[in-house]
């Protein structure tokens, strides 16, 4: 029972590992992903066969689309970017000293 919910809360945190780590530390989340499969798969059942692994994994990975998109305000795109309004011409420098 413990491991199942262990495994459950394995695989719903590990998409969120991968989305919130750098990127030169994504590989090293995954890894640390499939040894904590690998242990659980060693010492207890194997964590592939159960559903709690997929529910988790389909779960960690809508969650994070999910957030993903409603914090892009549901567009893609770099174009939103706010420009700096125009100083006064009268404060610009004109190089002379």
């Amino acid at each position: 029972m413990l491991s199942d919910i262990a495994l459950l809360l394995i695989a719903f945190i590990a998409p969120w590992g991968v989305h919130l780590a750098p990127a030169r530390r994504r590989g090293l989340v995954m890894v640390v992903f499939v040894a904590a499969l690998l242990l659980i798969g060693i010492f207890g059942t194997n964590p592939l066969a159960t559903w709690h692994l997929w529910v988790g994994l389909l779960g960690g990975v809508l969650t994070v689309a999910a957030v993903s998109v409603m914090g892009s305000g549901g567009h893609r795109g770099g174009g939103s970017r706010r420009r700096r309004p125009q100083s006064d011409p009268s404060n610009q420098q004109t190089g002379e000293l």
